[in-house]
């Protein structure tokens, strides 16, 4: 009996997978469709960094409760910077926001393990969810966080009012 049971299974199981799969990547790439809030350019000196935009299901930012709903994040190099670079810069915006350094060092821990060096054109994109976040290279997931701390803390380096660009910050929630 056990054996006939495991066969009815087994048949229906690529049934599961593959319906499972479609519905998570049509979840992951729902972003895609979210009208964006706005978008900036990070430049340093004569140099384009990076091009960035803030997406949401509505096409609006809320920001007497900044991280309630689902946003994306999304930037898109315009020079290669290595993996150690942007893990240094983060922890460097999260002192400017004084984030406490044991959460700092876990986190850029956390970070080094999903991060890899990017390169001119390169996408990254941030996904927030109900649990923590999700971080993409292009359409490929990368990793999960599953802190809600860190994610917010990540979104708070171009969205917090105590932000090192004031003028990203207001370019990126359409102001």
């Amino acid at each position: 009996m056990k054996r006939q049971e495991t066969g009815l299974f087994l048949p229906a199981m690529p049934v599961f997978i593959i319906g499972l799969a479609v519905s998570l990547h049509s979840w992951a790439g729902a972003w895609q469709s979210w009208p964006q809030v706005g978008k900036t350019t990070l430049t340093w000196g004569i140099w384009d960094i990076y091009d960035a935009q803030l997406r949401t299901p509505s096409g609006n930012y809320d920001s007497s409760d900044p991280y309630a709903g689902d946003m994306a994040l999304i930037i898109e190099y315009q020079r290669n910077v290595s993996k150690e670079r942007l893990l240094e810069a983060t922890d460097e915006q999260w002192q400017h926001l004084q984030v406490a350094a044991d959460n700092r060092a876990r986190w850029i821990g956390e970070l080094g393990q999903i991060w890899q060096d990017v390169g001119k054109g390169d996408r990254l994109v941030f996904l927030l969810t109900g649990s923590g976040g999700e971080f993409y290279y292009g359409n490929q997931l990368l990793g999960h966080v599953d802190d809600p701390a860190l994610a917010r803390s990540f979104l708070a380096i171009w969205l917090s009012d105590d932000t090192s660009y004031p003028k990203l910050r207001r370019q990126l929630l359409g102001q």
